[in-house]
């Protein structure tokens, strides 16, 4: 952005000029500070504050950020200037990679400090609300909260993968979550920079920020994420049981620092301090209902322990595969355990068992299709009748006794105990709950079916009709 256009905000950061736009205090919503919409158009802008005092320091940060986003040849950048910003813009507004991702697309400089100016989505101030503060809200529904577990996941990971080395602190403040349907923003200046972000951050929520000249790690973005799936899921603090209660009476910012530090453990490890009949009943009952290896990836993490096999591309994998369990039963979203025997069908991939059960769907993580490939969520959906719908534009083929049967996009077939399913060349077994199904174990090469033009001594029909 040229530095030639007026630009400047108030001292309290209740208005602000941009180019020819004005921004105010968004009335009847108790927004944050910076949070400013234009009256005119709705456009709705966060401005922040940095502590940072000349452009040298600027252009540092605005390089760091290019960096992250732009691969290099031999240090070199491919882009620079205006071409750069031009490419980051237009990657983090169309990359699902960066969906999450509130930006900072401008800056300026006003009597020696530092402004950034990031574009919130549509209805910002209306639906989203700083992750400390939506955890504890009754209307929050369960199965949103299991989605934001997710997406939180997500975002996370994209952090840790396009801003390694840049992360300075990771807090509740960067982090906001829609109770309507579990979407996150995560607002990169507050991760990426020192700012005076008006102490946004609830200090009873985990902090993560390290000493000078060092940055948050792996293992630090994999705390927090697991921190924040418990959070969501079971609202209490996982690190707060019968022993802290005992001996932090008065729980002041220090207090929370001192628990959320992890020495005493997850309440519900056998090392950590025990979980408190009189602060963590209804957390246990929610603990409890989590399937069991997705309680282990939880026990593992917030317990600190050492392990070889739990990344955050592996957390991310365990929260989805929590989202595959999320069934609708008598009118309310519970959690099933494809890990326990039960009366239901699963589509088992080896990786994942997703219950065949209205509401139920396959999304593209599922079948392998990539990122910024991604033309729809959702791949297959489970009718109320028990139907399975082909809402992608790829042909399925599905072994079903001898029979190859194609399944075209928008029609639909029952799935039946024993069909094998290929989709985008993965293959799903329909199989009985019956028995406790163990995922990542080689049952044996499914029938590989992708070269229908090859002579075959079995039918193949093309489902044309449901």
């Amino acid at each position: 952005m040229s530095d030639d256009i007026v630009k400047g905000v108030m001292p309290d950061l209740s208005k602000a000029w941009l180019d020819t736009q004005v921004y105010e205090t968004v009335s009847g919503f108790d927004s944050e500070l910076g949070v400013l919409r234009d009256g005119a158009t709705q456009d709705t802008v966060l401005i922040q504050k940095h502590k940072i005092v000349d452009d040298i320091q600027i252009e540092a940060i605005k390089r760091r950020i290019f960096d992250c986003f732009i691969n290099t040849d031999n240090g070199v950048n491919a882009y620079s200037g205006e071409d750069a910003e031009e490419y980051v813009l237009d990657k983090v507004n169309t990359s699902r990679l960066f969906r999450t991702l509130i930006y900072p697309y401008d800056r300026f400089n006003q009597n020696g400090t530092m402004y950034t100016v990031s574009k919130l989505p549509e209805g910002f101030c209306e639906k989203y609300q700083n992750i400390s503060r939506a955890i504890r809200r009754t209307e929050f529904p369960f199965n949103y909260r299991i989605i934001a577990s997710m997406n939180m996941a997500e975002a996370i990971m994209m952090l840790g993968t396009y801003f390694d080395g840049c992360l300075n602190r990771i807090a509740s403040e960067a982090f906001y979550v829609n109770i309507e349907n579990g979407d996150i923003k995560v607002v990169l200046d507050r991760v990426i920079s020192d700012g005076d972000f008006n102490d946004t951050d609830d200090y009873e929520y985990l902090v993560i920020e390290k000493p000078q000249g060092e940055t948050v790690d792996s293992s630090d973005l994999l705390r927090f994420a697991a921190y924040s799936a418990f959070r969501l899921i079971c609202v209490e603090n996982p690190y707060d049981g019968r022993r802290t209660l005992t001996e932090f009476p008065l729980l002041t910012r220090k207090t929370y620092k001192e628990i959320n530090s992890g020495r005493y453990g997850f309440i519900f490890s056998e090392t950590g301090c025990g979980f408190s009949e009189y602060i963590n009943k209804e957390m246990l009952q929610k603990w409890n209902s989590i399937p069991g290896k997705v309680r282990d990836a939880f026990s593992v993490i917030l317990n600190n322990e050492e392990n070889d096999c739990i990344n955050m591309e592996q957390w991310l994998k365990n929260m989805r595969v929590l989202r595959d369990c999320l069934v609708y039963v008598n009118g309310q979203f519970k959690l099933c355990d494809p890990g326990v025997s039960n009366g239901g069908s699963f589509m088992d991939s080896g990786e994942y068992s997703i219950p065949i059960r209205p509401k139920k769907a396959l999304y593209w993580y599922h079948v392998g299709v990539d990122p910024d490939d991604v033309e729809t969520e959702v791949i297959a959906g489970i009718t109320p009748d028990g139907f399975m719908e082909n809402r992608s534009n790829m042909q399925w083929v599905i072994d079903n006794e001898s029979r190859l049967i194609v399944v075209h996009p928008g029609k639909s077939i029952k799935p039946d105990i024993g069909m094998d399913i290929e989709i985008n060349n993965v293959h799903f077994k329909v199989v009985s709950g019956e028995k406790p199904l163990v995922t990542g174990v080689d049952s044996g090469s499914p029938p590989d079916n992708s070269a229908l033009g090859g002579e075959h001594a079995i039918d193949i029909i093309h489902l044309d009709e449901v």
